[in-house]
């Protein structure tokens, strides 16, 4: 891929007078150009207190080459064994920790292959492997064969099961999430009633079980475009979190996270930056200031204020964001590629066009590497590396991208997904702006009027946190 020249006659690249549109929060009708920061919305919360150098990385390289050297050695004792099959998981959980799903999905199914000799086809403990392998076949957009697993993960419950259990009810959960991602609001809303039925009935109304699949329902209807349905979960979420652990506790402070979540894609800034500082006031005390937890909360920032318009604040959260998921987890985690995408959207927005690219098609490598050519994390940053060249008058580049994530985004998510619709809004933006009317309208056909009205309330950035 080549990198994207300048504008001539331009000094920092840009395009001039174009009304990009490119993934903006409902709401909110065009993507913001360039602009001064601003007086300080921090000072309301007082200064956040992190330590300026983090401790000692954690190297993983060789504990990965002790997990391969036992799994070697358990070999010898033949390919269906309870020591094998302890080595195969202990090396898958590695991997999966590290989010390298295209090297744990062979173990996975090898740990499936190996249970199903020891155990028998259809007993109790195959249903948790098959469960962690959709999360898997999630990450990697391979959404068909990530429900497929998990319906034979739910029916081994089922059938075990004297009564509903909480695996059950997870294992709804996460098809009702796959049916939203894919635009199935209606199909994942009887996943998902169904699955907060036993767990009320299992666990009581007041239960922190409820709390966590409500929070569950709230990210399912963010995915599908629900906003006020997921409101209302995150609410009642926040409501039994607080009541049932405290105000303190990592959960409570993750379920604010999500609320923060909503409230920035209904461009409700002061109140998404309030429920992320208090998560980042009880994961700091937790954690200290290079905990994961901290890394998640300084990115949720860090898009908040590039959605705001502040690109400075918004490189200085995702910096530290990024120096914490490098340090905990390694540079080529698909965690770190994950910051990279706000944090070049931020440097893009400073004129550092160059930085941006590079930090893009870094991401891009680490995903598909991780993930697989499918993945919706590479999806995204095929999106916004589309718009950096768009914006840069790289026409015929930004064009070949966003015709790429149409068809990525049909082929995986399916052609009425919200991810589908986003990346036919973008060529449609693109192929207006260059007054190419009658591509524009063939592009507009495609959508229904369901997403025409999508469009004209504007939508979300691909960067997800």
């Amino acid at each position: 891929m080549t990198a994207a020249g300048r504008v001539p006659g331009s000094r920092d690249g840009r395009r001039r007078g174009i009304p990009l549109s490119f993934m903006v929060s409902p709401g909110v009708s065009a993507r913001r150009k360039f602009t001064d920061d601003g007086p300080s919305m921090l000072k309301s919360y007082g200064p956040m207190v992190l330590p300026d150098t983090p401790p000692p990385p954690v190297s993983a390289a060789e504990t990965e080459a002790a997990l391969k050297a036992a799994l070697v050695a358990s070999e010898k004792y033949g390919r269906f064994n309870h020591r094998r099959l302890e080595a195969l998981e202990s090396l898958a959980e590695f991997l999966v920790r590290r989010e390298r799903w295209l090297e744990a999905e062979p173990l996975k199914l090898q740990i499936l292959s190996a249970k199903e000799k020891l155990y028998g086809p259809e007993h109790q403990s195959l249903a948790p492997t098959m469960a962690e392998l959709a999360v898997g076949y999630e990450a990697m957009g391979r959404f068909d064969q990530a429900e497929a697993v998990l319906t034979l993960a739910l029916k081994i419950n089922e059938r075990d099961a004297m009564q509903n259990t909480a695996a059950i009810a997870g294992n709804l959960a996460g098809l009702g999430r796959l049916e939203a991602i894919r635009g199935r609001w209606s199909e994942a809303e009887t996943h998902l009633v169904r699955a907060l039925k036993i767990t009320r009935i299992v666990h009581g109304p007041d239960h922190t079980e409820m709390a966590r699949l409500l929070t569950r329902w709230g990210e399912a209807a963010l995915e599908g475009g629900q906003t006020m349905a997921a409101a209302a979960k995150l609410e009642e979420a926040d409501r039994i979190y607080t009541h049932a652990l405290g105000a303190a506790h990592p959960d409570t402070a993750n379920v604010w996270v999500q609320r923060g979540q909503w409230a920035r894609r209904m461009g409700r800034w002061a109140e998404a930056e309030s429920f992320y500082r208090r998560a980042m006031a009880v994961h700091e005390h937790r954690e200290g200031g290079w905990g994961i937890s901290v890394g998640a909360v300084l990115l949720s920032l860090g898009v908040l204020e590039n959605a705001r318009g502040r690109p400075r604040r918004a490189e200085a959260h995702l910096d530290r964001a990024r120096a914490i998921r490098e340090n905990i987890l390694g540079a080529d985690s698909p965690a770190v590629a994950e910051s990279l995408g706000p944090w070049a959207e931020a440097v893009a927005e400073l004129g550092r066009f160059e930085t941006a690219e590079e930090a893009y098609l870094r991401a891009w490598g680490t995903f598909e590497k991780c993930f697989g050519p499918e993945s919706p994390a590479l999806l995204r940053t095929i999106n916004n590396l589309a718009e950096l060249y768009f914006r840069r008058s790289a026409d015929e580049e930004a064009e070949r991208l966003l015709r790429q994530a149409v068809t990525l985004a049909e082929k995986t998510h399916g052609p009425e997904s919200p991810a589908s619709t986003r990346a036919l809004q973008n060529l449609l933006v693109a192929f207006e702006a260059q007054d190419r009317w009658d591509e524009a309208e063939a592009v507009r056909a495609k959508l229904t009027p369901t997403r025409a009205r999508g469009r004209a309330a504007g939508h979300e950035r691909t960067t997800r946190t």
